[in-house]
């Protein structure tokens, strides 16, 4: 089951007589306009090629989970949910991804780099909850512009937004209850995610900064 997506950003620094021992620094960025999300940050300590090729780079991944108390009061000016003040807590424990070959993206001069990670709740159970309570993006739009309607009243259901969709995650969801009846209480997804295991996979754009470094995106 995927649960959703974020965006990332960072930087990959490496000498150039020795690619296989990079500096990975990225930031993995949740949905701010959600009531609890998330963030991650990592930094890379030490780097090593496999025998079969593939990279190895371990380092602290720190997870920050934001909550806020959400008032709605449904009348004819409701404009969406009212936020509290946020509440942070970060965790950090060392993770390792795994990177594949980069490929050499067409008539760009970038490159594409695809890891991922499989961390056990046992090892960092505050990355698991992160990952399966906090709300992530089904979608990721560049050039995202969204405007409330020009009337709003109590069938509001939030901005109107227009973009580009460069990604998205599809889960198939049930109903609770029956749609339009008292019992109905919104939906659930029909796969259940595995909250003793989790993998963070990344797809990566590096495009050169300098000759020694390159940044992603």
């Amino acid at each position: 089951m995927q649960i959703g997506l974020a965006r990332v950003s960072g930087e990959v620094a490496f000498e150039s007589s020795d690619p296989g021992d990079p500096i990975v620094t990225l930031k993995i960025v949740g949905d701010p306009r959600e009531a609890d999300y998330a963030s991650m940050s990592f930094s890379s300590k030490r780097s090593a090629i496999r025998a079969d090729g593939k990279l190895t780079v371990t380092g602290d991944l720190s997870v920050t989970r934001v909550e806020r108390s959400v008032t709605m009061e449904l009348n004819e000016a409701y404009a969406g949910p009212q936020y509290g003040e946020p509440v942070a807590r970060t965790t950090t424990r060392q993770i390792t991804f795994i990177f594949s070959d980069p490929r050499q993206a067409p008539q760009t001069g970038a490159m594409q780099f695809s890891g991922n990670s499989t961390v056990s709740r046992e090892d960092f159970p505050d990355l698991l909850d992160a990952i399966a309570l906090d709300d992530w993006p089904s979608q990721l739009i560049n050039d995202e512009q969204c405007e409330n309607p020009s009337v709003i009243g109590e069938d509001y259901h939030g901005p109107e937004c227009t973009g580009t969709v460069i990604a998205s995650v599809s889960n198939a969801v049930v109903p609770r209850g029956n749609p339009g009846a008292e019992d109905f209480s919104g939906f659930e997804p029909t796969v259940s995610p595995d909250r003793n295991k989790a993998t963070i996979a990344l797809d990566l754009k590096l495009t050169p900064m300098s000759a020694s470094s390159v940044a992603f995106k």
